[in-house]
């Protein structure tokens, strides 16, 4: 039996009883019966096979194997440009250096390994000139050769190959441990500190002296010498010359003379340029006007307080003159140094391969402008042959832009 229950008719607002039946049916339709079967499982996404991941890598490195070629030059190029931005900014900075202290300042290119290539480039400056340690300081000069001096502040401070002015004018004579040198026998001891003079430690004073030896046959050797021999020019003047002894002196300078010893540049402290992997300056190609740096020192270029280049590295005693011309330096590339190319020879002034190869050396020239010290740089120009050196460096003082990375 059902029990009742009264419920509330919303249409005829009265109160009714309902059975139980009605009641277990409405409980039945307020509360929905659960799903007996589960949810369907989501859909897991599917990986790459190996195959598939193959065949992706293969066509990547395909892509990349094909590219690599015509990346290169352009890579090359970039690096060229960059190489030699930073040279010429390197360079002029050093002219500023010199203007801003009203002392001379310059670069020194330091050859890798001792080979005829700079990757590197330091400041260099000049110190004070040595008068002696007193105002009355004096040396004597007997023969060409100072035979004594006082005081200690000379002591590691003078090198051979410093330069020397007597009474404070006339010429300036060389430091030298021997009386006479040359391009084939530089001074052994060029650039190392002297010792007081002594029987075995001599000052000899040289000074550049002109001599009857002339070249008509424009071999690079000496016409009347029995041995024939690379020579020198330093002023340029067309005949041999090679630093003499300095013997016509004053006989008054044997008690004693005033002094000034104009000393080398010495390296500062700034930071130098490391030029870009695979970048180098060739010193088999860089030199002045027709003449190149000697390849056994690390060459320096000194500019002077109005900014022009006052002295620069000119021959292989180590002898700083003043320059006879602009000055040009190469920036090339590490492979094609004559030490690592197969054809045996240096390769950065002019390719020997047959196009396209050549079509991609993009070397650069940075040219010094001797009588103000401006900086330039200028593309390599295409030469037919190795010796054309000479139409290679007049468009290099054709400025252009450079630009960097």
């Amino acid at each position: 039996m059902h029990a009742r229950r009264p419920t509330f008719g919303a249409n005829s607002g009265q109160w009714s009883v309902a059975s139980g039946q009605d009641a277990q049916a409405d409980s039945s339709s307020s509360y929905p019966t659960p799903n007996p079967q589960p949810p369907a499982p989501s859909r897991v996404p599917r990986g790459v096979t190996l195959l598939e991941l193959l065949i992706v890598m293969t066509i990547m490195l395909m892509v990349t194997a094909a590219a690599i070629p015509v990346m290169m030059p352009a890579l090359t190029n970039r690096r060229m440009r960059e190489a030699s931005r930073l040279t010429s900014s390197f360079i002029s900075g050093a002219r500023a250096r010199a203007i801003e202290t009203g002392r001379p300042a310059g670069v020194m290119l330091e050859r890798f390994n001792g080979l005829p290539m700079a990757m590197q480039l330091s400041y260099v400056e000049v110190p004070a000139p040595y008068a002696g340690d007193t105002l009355d300081a004096k040396v004597p000069v007997t023969n060409g050769e100072i035979t004594g001096i006082s005081g200690s502040g000379w002591m590691n401070s003078i090198r051979y190959g410093d330069s020397v002015k007597l009474n404070y004018k006339g010429p300036i004579y060389t430091l030298a441990s021997v009386q006479t040198t040359s391009t084939p026998n530089p001074d052994p001891l060029a650039g190392t500190v002297v010792t007081a003079p002594s029987g075995t430690s001599h000052w000899y004073l040289l000074i550049p002296s002109l001599e009857p030896f002339t070249d008509t046959n424009a071999n690079g050797v000496w016409d009347n010498t029995p041995t024939p021999e690379p020579f020198t020019d330093l002023n340029s003047n067309g005949v041999c010359d090679i630093l003499t002894l300095a013997t016509n002196l004053p006989p008054a300078f044997t008690t004693g003379v005033p002094f000034q010893i104009i000393r080398q540049p010495v390296r500062s402290s700034a930071t130098p340029l490391q030029l870009p992997e695979g970048t180098v300056i060739d010193l088999v190609q860089s030199g002045m006007t027709t003449s190149f740096f000697p390849v056994t020192l690390n060459p320096v270029i000194l500019f002077s307080a109005n900014g022009s280049v006052e002295r620069v590295t000119r021959n292989a005693t180590g002898v700083m003159m003043p320059p006879s011309g602009p000055i040009f330096l190469l920036t090339g590339r590490r492979d094609l140094m004559a030490d690592v190319t197969t054809s045996g020879g240096d390769e950065n002034l002019w390719d020997p391969k047959a196009v396209p190869e050549n079509a991609y050396l993009s070397n650069f020239w940075v040219t010094i402008a001797h009588q103000t010290g401006q900086v330039s740089v200028a593309e390599n120009a295409r030469t037919t042959s190795f010796t054309d050196i000479t139409a290679a460096r007049v468009f290099a003082q054709t400025p252009q832009s450079a630009g960097g990375r």
